[in-house]
């Protein structure tokens, strides 16, 4: 895998986290003008762990020009977390 499929992908991922996060906020946001209790549940908490992680070993490191290996595992694992993300 080059360095800039993995960026490409790394793209991908980062956009359909930042969506499954977005609708949860905008959630959270009607919960709270019905005066009623937010909260994050644990999917939730693991996606922003996985947005983080996947922009240090998706772009920071293959940018920096490190090595790609844990890249390409840190993005395999972010696509099955938001896959399995309910």
């Amino acid at each position: 895998m080059q360095t800039s499929d993995l960026i490409a992908l790394t793209g991908i991922l980062l956009a359909l986290q930042f969506a499954a996060f977005g609708w949860r906020i905008v959630r959270e946001i009607e919960v709270a003008d019905q005066r009623r209790r937010i909260w994050l549940a644990l999917p939730d908490l693991l996606n922003i762990i996985s947005m983080i992680a996947v922009i240090i070993f998706g772009l920071v490191l293959p940018l920096a020009h490190r090595t790609i290996e844990p890249s390409r595992v840190v993005l395999a694992a972010g696509f099955i977390m938001i896959a399995f993300h309910p």
